[in-house]
């Protein structure tokens, strides 16, 4: 273990804990972009709602407005990264077979239980890089009603 006087509970180890931190970090960007980029296209939605409401929430908006102009794949891969999180986020502390903290989840709907390790995060953090890339890569390819979405979602302000 290492020394914090954040907490008197124990920890998973330093690495651990900044790979847990990095992946939320990715993820709440992402989010964010999606939700940009939902609001390029839709003048009917509203980023006070969006921002408050849950991913699978988003992802729909996304099919309804991204996917129509760049196909499936950005709704394809946040839906990955949300499956993803969610398991994350819905894990439980547990001590695996090397005797480490780590966590421990179970996939919805089998049930088969499997620890949510250094890899699986790592991989969780390069499918969100995908996804960043696939979004700025639309973001830039549609910049022109973004202009005009953000132009006017400021004056609503």
């Amino acid at each position: 273990m290492y020394d914090t006087n954040l907490t008197r509970i124990s920890l998973p180890s330093k690495k651990y804990c900044y790979l847990l931190g990095v992946a939320q970090c990715v993820f709440t960007s992402n989010v964010s972009l999606v939700i940009e980029n939902i609001l390029k296209l839709s003048n009917d939605s509203n980023w006070y709602k969006l921002i408050d409401s849950e991913a699978g929430t988003i992802n729909r908006e996304a099919d309804k407005t991204i996917s129509k102009v760049s196909g499936p794949e950005i709704h394809d891969k946040f839906k990955k990264v949300i499956s993803m999180r969610n398991r994350i986020i819905h894990g439980f502390r547990c001590t695996d077979n090397k005797g480490r903290q780590i966590l421990g989840t179970k996939e919805k709907g089998s049930g088969v239980q499997f620890y949510v390790d250094e890899k699986y995060l790592l991989d969780f953090i390069n499918l969100n890089n995908e996804l960043y890339d696939a979004l700025d890569e639309y973001r830039n390819s549609h910049q022109e009603g973004y202009e005009n979405n953000i132009n006017n979602a400021t004056k609503s302000m």
